[in-house]
């Protein structure tokens, strides 16, 4: 459970101002405590902080977005449509970590998305969230032309487990080539294997 913070309004203030701070340190706190106040008002100045020059900062904006928790949602699924692909991926990260049901179809239309970290971190977003409705979309990515990418819808659709799933997975395993994939393919076949199967 996050704890909630409350800051009087001078002191949020100051927070927003200090997102776009000289100091990366600063930007990367600010971000940090705005989340810890958990209110989906600040959502908006965070998503910002996701344009970050600094990859520190961005990673600060992702844990205070999830930190804001079901009240960011609708603005990271905003953010999984932006021009920069960076960005694109921390939005599908945060959303993945939150788990609210309305990042569903915003993360399964990333699995199509031009840029393959983007399509990576779509694919474990839907892991977390292991949904029978996402086994077609996963299964398309078994097809990727990005290794990790194959690799993580394969782990994805392990956690989903059912049988259309294992029947996917296992149909892909004769045709993978790429060793680590093909070996994540296994993994996940294992993993979900019913009970007392050899």
């Amino acid at each position: 459970m996050v704890r909630k913070f409350r800051f009087e309004k001078e002191g949020v203030q100051g927070l927003h101002e200090a997102l776009v701070d000289e100091d990366p340190k600063m930007r990367q706190m600010a971000a940090i405590f705005l989340g810890q106040t958990a209110e989906a008002m600040h959502a908006t100045g965070l998503i910002e902080s996701l344009h970050d020059r600094d990859k520190q900062v961005r990673a600060c904006a992702v844990e205070g977005l999830v930190a804001i928790g079901s009240g960011a949602v609708p603005a990271l699924i905003d953010a999984v449509q932006d021009d920069w692909w960076v960005v694109r991926y921390r939005a599908a990260e945060a959303l993945g970590k939150i788990g609210d049901e309305r990042a569903l179809k915003s993360l399964e239309n990333a699995l199509c998305d031009e840029k393959d970290h983007v399509r990576y971190m779509a694919a474990k977003g839907l892991g977390i969230f292991a949904r029978q409705s996402s086994v077609d979309p996963l299964a398309r990515r078994l097809e990727d032309d990005n290794e990790y990418v194959r690799k993580r819808a394969a782990i994805s659709l392990g956690g989903i487990g059912d049988e259309r799933a294992r029947a996917l997975l296992d149909a892909r395993l004769q045709e993978e080539t790429h060793p680590d994939v093909r070996e994540a393919i296994a993994g996940a076949l294992e993993r979900t294997a019913p009970p007392g199967s050899p």
